[in-house]
């Protein structure tokens, strides 16, 4: 199964069928005396969502993107609990390996109103993107025309909550939100999709899909490498971040060494530990790069006409539809390596045929199917395993790149020379 999980503390997407969404309430909330699942007048809580998965076996690759995730009430009255009109770009059969279900964190919200919920109601994207089992080519396919829209024509799927109405605003609960694969249909040229709560029980940061938010650094405490910071900002997302010998800041501007600071763009990537509430990042890096697209993936086919293919495992800001993209870079590009130390392109080009995995930033031309990249690294540490979903997820996402700073100038930004990411 996919599934997407949403936790009022943090919400992930994970592959498989089945989308989850996890949600916490702060603790005190309720009163004595109140029935149990009961709202308590005023009291608020946190939100994590997690999306999971069966289009069974008939495709290899199944790309959706959601723009919101609401909860509803008996009465019909929604609360939000995402939004990104851009929307997040999601391959489903990464969220389910020989394991079971894996997670992607959607969103971690705050200030979840204290009441009984009774239904889910997540709007995506218009159009689907099928990659047929053993093709490389991607089928754009629209959703029924049977399904309800919103103002801006995005098709809306409602489920309810499994076991019947309860308060997710209440404490740190989960809800994990499932598109159940083994129930999509093809009719007619037209995919009409299925969801539904899923299971919870492995939420482990080693089932969970690799996730980056971008935000502001605030509250920032501790000593480096353990830190904590809260990061606000994006989507209507809030969470505390906790970094440890093993994140990797990467430097910018040529500076020898980047420091955390209060005020500061970040973006982050890691994974969500459900039990002590704190998103684990891997790396930090200074946020510069508004209103480009970003391609992760593993490459192939470098030449010296400044040109490599990379096999796509996850996006940001597009739906993919060939299994790989065709990367060109320029000689204004930016080249770094896995911990943000900056390359020569004779240098980046020499390491591409033993390189496993590489993160490209800039602007992507649908129809050339080609991304002109302002910048881009080695990012050999980050791989989650997943693969697309071909390598039943082996490396489980355990791997954190656990290098600990012991690799030619360490993980805290304390390479000579760096790239903003």
């Amino acid at each position: 199964m996919y599934s997407l999980s949403i936790n009022r503390r943090a919400s992930f997407l994970t592959s498989g069928i089945v989308a989850a969404l996890l949600l916490g309430g702060v603790a005190g909330c309720g009163g004595g005396g109140s029935a149990p699942g009961a709202p308590s007048a005023g009291a608020t809580g946190r939100l994590t969502v997690f999306a999971t998965d069966a289009f069974a076996d008939d495709y290899d690759q199944v790309w959706v993107k959601i723009h919101r995730v609401e909860l509803l009430d008996a009465s019909g009255a929604a609360e939000t609990v995402f939004d990104d009109p851009t929307g997040v770009s999601l391959n489903l059969k990464t969220l389910h390996d020989a394991a079971g279900q894996r997670f992607a964190l959607l969103t971690h919200a705050t200030g979840v109103r204290s009441r009984l919920h009774t239904q889910v109601r997540v709007t995506i994207d218009d159009t689907t993107v099928l990659f047929p089992a053993g093709g490389s080519t991607g089928q754009a396919v629209p959703l029924s025309d049977d399904i309800s829209r919103d103002g801006s024509g995005h098709p809306t799927l409602v489920f309810p909550l499994s076991g019947g109405p309860r308060n997710l605003g209440s404490g740190n609960s989960d809800l994990s939100i499932d598109f159940d694969l083994n129930t999509f249909r093809v009719a007619v040229g037209k995919v009409t999709p299925e969801l539904r709560e899923g299971g919870h029980d492995s939420l482990g940061m080693e089932r969970q899909e690799t996730s980056e938010f971008t935000g502001t650094i605030a509250n920032l405490a501790g000593s480096a490498p353990d830190q904590t910071f809260t990061l606000t900002g994006e989507k209507g997302a809030s969470f505390t971040v906790q970094t440890n010998a093993a994140t990797r800041l990467f430097n910018s501007g040529g500076t020898p060494e980047q420091t955390l600071a209060n005020g500061s763009a970040v973006s982050v990537r890691g994974t969500f530990d459900v039990t002590t509430d704190r998103f684990v990042a891997t790396g930090i890096k200074r946020e510069d790069s508004a209103g480009e697209v970003e391609v992760e993936g593993v490459p192939s086919a470098g030449d010296a006409a400044a040109r490599f293919t990379l096999s796509v495992k996850q996006v940001r800001g597009f739906l993919p539809t060939q299994a790989t993209v065709s990367v060109t870079t320029t000689a204004s590009t930016v080249f770094g390596a896995d911990r943000g130390l900056r390359m020569t392109a004779a240098e980046f080009y020499a390491a591409l045929p033993g390189a496993t995995g590489i993160e490209a930033e800039g602007s992507y031309d649908a129809a050339a199917n080609t991304l002109t990249v302002s910048k881009v690294k080695l990012n050999e540490s980050e791989d989650n395993g997943s693969d697309n979903g071909s390598d039943n997820g082996s490396d489980n996402g355990s791997d954190n790149g656990n290098d600990n700073g012991n690799d030619n100038g360490n993980d805290n930004g304390n390479d000579n020379g760096g790239i903003d990411g």
